[in-house]
Parts: C-alpha cells; structure tokens; sequence
C-alpha cells in the first residue's frame, strides 16, 4: 500500500472517529507474515473483534463511511465527485474531491471509493 492512502487512511478514520491500528508481521514457522498494509478499527467492545478496513477498497466500508460523514457522491461524464460540507463552523469551505474516471481503468466505482475517501480524509485533516 502505498503512503498516500495510508495517509488518508489515518486521516478520514480520524473523521470518522475511529481509532486505526495497522496490523503487524508475524512469524508462521520460518515465514513472516507481512500484515503492516492491513488497517484495522479497535473495537471499544470486549464483546466485539476490530475491523479490517478499506473504504477505497471494499463497497460496505465506503458505503459505512459516506453514510456515517454526509458524503454525497456527484456523477459526472468524464468524473465523480465526493462532496461533504465539514460541521466545524458556518466559515468552513465545502469540500470536493474529484476523481477522473479513466484514472482507474473507467471503474466508476472506484473512483467513487476513493473521491469519498479523499472528502473524509481532508474532513480529518482539518480536525
């Protein structure tokens, strides 16, 4: 995985008020087990077990994360724009973020997945 969405990763759980670990390597045997790539929720619940997570990945997290932080999503010809307007104070700039379609093979979906990641990860860095 590479730095920029670890980066935005960390910002947009923050958003979401999360709290990201990223996994770890491990020894099976005589292999190692690189899992460092692989960000997980803490659970706050004894009861219940942390979560993978990978809302530029994965439909449901997306989906979760643009329900959870007002994300609308805007379909466009050429693009997809994820949009939020940040609750921190009437002076506040709404936020676009804009994904070409052609930059991700003409997968509209994952375009959405990350300009939705992109709207929460800058909600996070203004935080």
């Amino acid at each position: 995985m590479n730095h920029d969405i670890k980066e935005l990763l960390t910002l947009a759980a923050k958003a979401c008020g999360y709290t990201l670990v990223w996994g770890e390597a491990y020894r099976v045997g005589d292999d190692i087990v690189d899992c460092t790539d692989m960000p997980y929720i803490k659970s706050d619940s004894p009861d219940e077990f942390d979560a993978y997570w990978t809302p530029h990945l994965d439909d449901g997290d997306c989906f979760r994360m643009e329900t959870d932080m007002v994300v609308s999503v805007i379909w466009k010809k050429h693009h997809v724009s994820g949009f939020c307007r940040p609750d921190l104070g009437a002076t506040e700039i709404e936020i676009f973020c804009h994904e070409k379609y052609k930059d991700h093979n003409g997968d509209k979906n994952a375009a959405r997945k990350l300009a939705s990641l992109r709207a929460v990860a800058e909600l996070g860095r203004r935080m």
